[in-house]
């Protein structure tokens, strides 16, 4: 997914086969779960390909990423994303959903 929250499907595939979109589904799902509900950074590499540009905060990479996400685990408690729609194209995942959160420091 490009587009929002974003993370490159294409480099990963496992043993070298395509992703299915229900794969793309769920790594896209994981990245949500595990960077910006539970402020893991340390997820950033695993989960997002070398090329990652996100566009939720501006244009960052995933050094970009880790530093904002950091800023705002400090910042946000109690952060839930619903997931109502899930759309894979080529190696892109477009994700439409409500989020929430408590908001309880400076960002």
């Amino acid at each position: 997914m490009r587009s929002g929250p974003a993370t490159s499907t294409q480099s990963a595939s496992v043993h070298n086969q395509p992703m299915t979109k229900q794969d793309k589904k769920a790594l896209v799902r994981r990245f949500i779960t595990e960077i910006f509900e539970q402020g893991r950074v340390e997820s950033v590499d695993e989960l997002c390909a070398e090329d990652f540009i996100g566009h939720t905060w501006g244009e960052i990479d995933r050094d970009g990423l880790r530093q904002t996400m950091g800023r705002v685990a400090k910042s946000l408690a109690e952060v839930h994303f619903t997931v109502e729609d899930g759309i894979p194209q080529n190696d892109r995942v477009a994700v439409r959903g409500p989020a929430s959160a408590q908001h309880v420091g400076v960002v």
